[in-house]
């Protein structure tokens, strides 16, 4: 038990949640839990596409939140070019 005070299991604790989360959503949202095939070509096929699933839901999450807050900054800077162009 005096392995898991240690900063070294602390982090591999970290790291392994991350990579748990993804499994289980792999599993439970895209349908890993049970093989839809009978051959290995068949379940890389399924796990290779759940995969793109998820990378590509990642890919349209993050540029959202780029746009966001793209469109954030642009008000920004209007209100803050309106309020010089006010004091002048």
């Amino acid at each position: 038990m005096e392995y898991e005070q240690t900063d070294e299991f602390k982090a591999y604790r970290r790291k392994r949640y991350a990579i748990e989360s993804k499994n289980s959503q792999l599993k439970n949202t895209y349908g890993l839990a049970r093989n839809k095939t009978s051959d290995l070509k068949g379940m890389t096929l399924q796990s290779v596409m759940a995969i793109i699933a998820v990378n590509l839901k990642r890919i349209i999450s993050l540029q959202k939140e780029k746009n966001r807050l793209i469109a954030k900054e642009k008000r920004r800077l209007n209100r803050l070019s309106r309020t010089n162009r006010l004091s002048s």
